[in-house]
C-alpha cells in the first residue's frame, strides 16, 4: 500500500478507461472507493497506519472537543451553511456529524447535514450509497422507525433452524454484563417432544449449549417442548408465562435461569445511523 491510509487509497485507485467505458463495470451497487477499503482491511485490519488512529475519542466525546476548537456550534453551523452554499456537500455532511453528536436535539444542524445527505443522493451512481444517504436524511428529520413485530424471527424461521441455532440464538440475545452479574450457572434443558437434552452453561456473560448432552449435576432442570421453545422466540413469550400456562416447568433453581433469562434483550431492526 507504499503507505497510503485506507481513505488514500480509495480516492486514488480507479478503472482503467477502457473498463470505465464499459457501463456493465459501473458502481451501481458496490463502488471502487468502498471495496478497496474492503481489501485494505481484509489483509491490514482497521488501523490505519497512523498512530493517533490507535486510542481515539469515542464519536461524542470527539464531537465536543471539535466543536469547541471550531468556535462552537453557532459559528460551526454558519461555516456549514456556507460549505453548503458552495456545493461541498461532502465535508457538510462530515464535519455536522461532530455537531449532531453533540447536540442530537439541534434542529437546525439536523436539517443541514439532511439536506447535504439527500444532495450526495442526488449525485451517488450506487444504489446502496443513495440508500443509506437517504436513510441518514430521513433519520434526521422523521426520526427511526419502530416495528418491533420485526424485531423477532417469524414462526416459519424458528421451525426450520437446528436445536444449537436456536440456542445460539439466545445466547447472543444476552446482555453480557447483566449475565455476568449472575455468575456461573449449568442448566439441562429437556425437550421430550424431540427426546432431546441440551446442556446449557452460563459462564463469564456468555451462554453456551451442546445438544445431546446434559450436566450430571445441574443446578436446575428446564423442561418444555421444542414447539414451545419457538414460540418463545417468535413471539416474545417469556419463559415464567410458559411455566404459569404450565406449558414449561423449572426444576432447581428457578429464580436464577428466570434472571437469566431477564438478561435475554431484542434486536430492533431499525437503529440509530446518525445519532449516537
Amino acid at each position: 500500500n507504499l503507505g497510503h491510509t485506507p481513505d488514500e487509497i480509495a480516492a486514488r485507485v480507479d478503472m482503467p478507461k477502457n473498463l470505465w467505458d464499459d457501463w456493465l463495470c459501473h458502481g451501481y451497487y458496490g463502488t471502487m472507493s468502498h471495496n478497496v477499503r474492503a481489501v485494505y482491511q481484509r489483509y491490514l485490519g482497521w488501523y490505519d497506519g497512523h498512530p493517533s488512529s490507535l486510542h481515539p475519542y469515542e464519536a461524542t466525546e470527539a464531537g465536543t472537543r471539535y466543536v469547541e476548537f471550531m468556535g462552537g456550534m453557532e459559528r460551526l453551523l454558519e461555516q456549514a451553511q456556507v460549505s453548503f452554499d458552495q456545493g461541498d456537500y461532502r465535508w457538510v455532511a462530515q464535519v455536522l456529524r461532530h455537531a449532531v453528536f453533540v447536540d442530537s436535539s439541534n434542529q437546525q444542524a439536523r436539517d443541514l447535514q439532511a439536506a447535504a445527505f439527500e444532495q450526495l443522493a442526488y449525485q451517488a451512481e450506487s444504489g446502496v450509497w443513495r440508500d443509506v444517504y437517504l436513510s441518514g436524511a430521513q433519520e434526521l428529520r422523521q426520526g427511526t422507525l419502530d416495528l418491533p413485530v420485526v424485531r423477532r424471527p417469524p414462526a416459519d424461521v424458528t421451525s426450520g433452524l437446528s436445536i444449537q441455532q436456536i440456542f445460539d440464538y439466545l445466547a447472543v440475545k444476552i446482555d453480557g454484563p447483566a449475565a455476568d452479574a449472575l455468575g456461573s450457572l449449568n442448566i439441562n434443558w429437556n425437550l421430550p417432544d424431540v427426546d432431546q437434552t441440551v446442556r446449557v452453561t452460563l459462564s463469564n456473560g456468555t451462554l453456551h449449549a451442546v445438544p445431546g448432552l446434559g450436566h450430571d449435576c445441574p443446578e436446575a432442570t428446564v423442561t418444555c417442548s421444542r414447539t414451545q421453545l419457538e414460540r418463545i422466540i417468535s413471539t416474545g413469550t417469556g419463559l415464567a408465562d410458559l411455566v404459569d400456562e404450565g406449558q414449561a416447568t423449572i426444576d432447581g433453581d428457578q429464580s436464577r435461569v428466570l434472571a437469566l433469562w431477564a438478561t435475554f434483550t431484542e434486536f430492533p431492526i431499525f437503529f440509530n445511523i446518525i445519532e449516537p
